[in-house]
């Protein structure tokens, strides 16, 4: 099963995660196949204040996308294709799904296939460490490098205390990230790509992007 979210959830995170667990052991169920394997496209990066009424809250996709991430996790047998470098600023349907197909079949092939020396999982947040004004961020399934332009990204931000997140620097040591921001002595969490709109410039070592992720739960 290949499964392309709607854009009709983006505002509806808080449940999305318990919903799309149940439709697919429901599916399961009802099929009597077993666990048979799910995978997933993850909503690609868009400005949602364009859909929005004047006056109105621009709800943050970035709480939508963090729920799909957590339903790889709860479920067996199931993969999310991550799309957060192939949305459209201006387009809530982006126009390039090759791309979305192309990791769709690297998580069957090296999934359901066994096809071997290669991978359709992206790198996931794992956790993060403070040490004096400087966070390091690691990752699950990033065993040798994360990777990006320059070796630097330009996604992240840290808040201290106050909750107020700031831009900051991040550099790149082999799997792990160090974040930092001269406005932000005594940092408490971290965000990456947690925006509407973004351009994913974090990846794995194989070339597969990172997901928007959070430290806190703010």
């Amino acid at each position: 099963m290949i499964w392309y979210q709607g854009e009709d959830n983006y505002n509806r995170a808080h449940s999305y995660a318990d919903m799309f667990s149940t439709l697919i052991t429901g599916w399961r169920d009802l099929w009597g196949q077993g666990d048979f394997p799910f995978y997933y496209c993850q909503i690609a990066p868009y400005d949602y204040g364009i859909i929005t009424e004047p006056g109105k809250e621009v709800i943050n996709s970035a709480y939508l996308r963090e729920a799909q991430a957590k339903v790889e996790h709860r479920v067996p047998n199931t993969g999310m294709a991550v799309l957060l470098d192939a949305g459209d600023r201006t387009c809530i349907h982006p126009a390039d799904k090759r791309t979305a197909g192309e990791r769709l079949a690297l998580l069957a092939l090296s999934k359901t296939y066994g096809v071997e020396g290669i991978s359709g999982d992206s790198p996931f947040y794992d956790s993060m460490e403070v040490q004096n004004d400087t966070v390091t961020v690691s990752f699950e399934r990033a065993p040798m490098w994360i990777t990006a332009k320059d070796f630097e990204s330009k996604l992240f931000q840290v808040a201290g205390e106050d909750r107020v997140f700031h831009p900051a620097k991040a550099w790149i040591v082999r799997s792990k990230i160090h974040v930092k921001s001269e406005q932000v002595p005594h940092p408490v969490a971290v965000r990456y790509g947690f925006e509407n709109y973004v351009e994913g410039d974090l990846f794995g070592g194989d070339g597969l992007p990172v997901s928007s992720f959070r430290s806190d739960n703010w």
